[in-house]
């Protein structure tokens, strides 16, 4: 392997241009709200299982 390819191409060429943000298409939005979802019901079922009676903060909770 030769030095210069490990550098980065001149003039930033190849590099995808920075045109503000990049909004998610229909599939990436719905797995995107799935993805939310689950984490949701997964943040409630912790919460339930380390209730205070159990000696354990809420997992939301700063220490």
């Amino acid at each position: 392997m030769e030095d210069t390819e490990l550098l980065p191409a001149p003039d930033g060429a190849g590099a995808p241009a920075d045109d503000g943000p990049r909004w998610l298409n229909d599939d990436e939005f719905r797995a995107w709200i799935g993805y939310r979802r689950m984490r949701a019901l997964l943040d409630l079922q912790l919460a339930r299982q380390l209730q205070p009676t159990r000696g354990c903060r809420s997992p939301t909770t700063t220490y």
